[in-house]
């Protein structure tokens, strides 16, 4: 599996292992060089919301707007992912129209060196760096945003 293909991958089987998300595809908002989720989703007419039933935007549009109404920081039990926890980072290497900000992040999601970088979100915010707040050091294991289709 490509990196993308494995962040899908983990994403399908989180979603299909949470009693509190509908059956239905997921994917991860994740980007390289070839895809995004500008090009790769379905652009919903409809509400992106958590799984407590909170929303976070009206429709594809709004999502990709620039701001989010609340931040993205539950995992798919419900539970509230905290940056005591772990860092408040989240790969996406998206900006936030939902195209990919970099070529090659991380070596296209292949590497996990000290020497490669990735941009990041941050699942504390609902500005723009929710999706795009800086580049990070391949090395770390970060959180995923899954989006269902």
């Amino acid at each position: 599996l490509t990196g993308m293909e494995a962040a899908d991958a983990i994403c399908q089987s989180l979603a299909e292992e949470s009693v509190l998300l509908p059956y239905g595809k997921y994917l991860a908002w994740l980007s390289d060089a070839g895809t995004s989720p500008d090009n790769s989703f379905y652009h919903s007419p409809g509400p992106y919301i958590l799984v407590d039933g909170t929303v976070v935007a009206d429709d594809y549009a709004d999502l990709t707007d620039g701001t989010i109404a609340v931040p993205i920081n539950l995992d798919e039990n419900g539970k509230t992912v905290t940056a005591a926890t772990s860092f408040p980072n989240v790969w996406t290497n998206t900006s936030v129209t939902g195209e990919a900000v970099d070529a090659s992040p991380c070596q296209n999601w292949s590497s996990a060196s000290i020497n490669d970088r990735g941009q990041v979100g941050n699942f504390t915010k609902t500005g723009g760096s929710w999706t795009n707040e800086s580049g990070f050091i391949c090395l770390n294991s970060l959180h995923l945003y899954c989006v269902q289709q």
